[in-house]
């Protein structure tokens, strides 16, 4: 399966009044780092891990960054850090993947992969855990949806989140995404859940 057409530009910012959506580079270490660690706990129960930990150190995050940055460089996947207007505060970030390898790896079978084309996203976010209150989850997840039908080529975009972050499957049911596909987060009492949406919905 291809992940993004050949031809077709990659976006580089969504800017709104609240953020700057842009490419994450390994030069954002400090400022991501500060983000990741002041939520760590509520990163914990969003990715169903152990990451980040308590030792999670900055060079460790340089060199995640830095393949991050690699890989979008490449093509191979996008990731965008998120920021304020200023670009000097992380508020979160953003993950686009290929869809088809993350369905195999959670175990999708090649029959049940039919439906799935040429040009499928899968993507993650999360938002600083201090800013969750006053609601920018909902108004990020907004602004990227109108991004992907304005800017993006992709032929359909599918939201992950997991079972246990209900505030987030919450979010992405407000804004017109069903679950779609549903397994379980090996050694967790968990399932990932990945969600779709008409184009131009909601």
């Amino acid at each position: 399966m291809l992940f993004y057409p050949e031809k077709a530009d990659v976006p580089e910012r969504l800017t709104t009044d609240e953020v700057v959506v842009r490419p994450l580079r390994s030069t954002d270490a400090e400022a991501d780092y500060d983000a990741l660690m002041s939520s760590r706990e509520m990163l914990r129960v969003w990715d169903q891990s152990d990451w980040p930990s308590d030792e999670f150190t900055l060079e460790e995050n340089r060199a995640d960054l830095a393949e991050h940055e690699s890989d979008h460089a490449s093509r191979r996947a996008f990731t965008y850090t998120v920021t304020d207007p200023a670009e000097e505060r992380c508020l979160g970030c953003v993950y686009i993947y290929p869809l088809e390898p993350i369905l195999k790896s959670v175990g999708e079978s090649e029959g049940e992969l039919a439906d799935v084309g040429d040009f499928e996203a899968y993507v993650t976010f999360w938002v600083r855990e201090s800013e969750l209150a006053g609601g920018l989850e909902r108004r990020l997840l907004a602004g990227l949806i109108d991004w992907f039908d304005r800017e993006w080529a992709f032929g359909r975009v599918a939201f992950g989140t997991n079972s246990a972050d209900a505030r987030q499957i919450s979010v992405l049911g407000e804004m017109g995404f069903e679950t779609k596909w549903r397994y379980p987060v090996p050694g967790r009492a968990t399932d990932y859940v990945i969600c779709a949406r008409e184009q131009g919905a909601g």
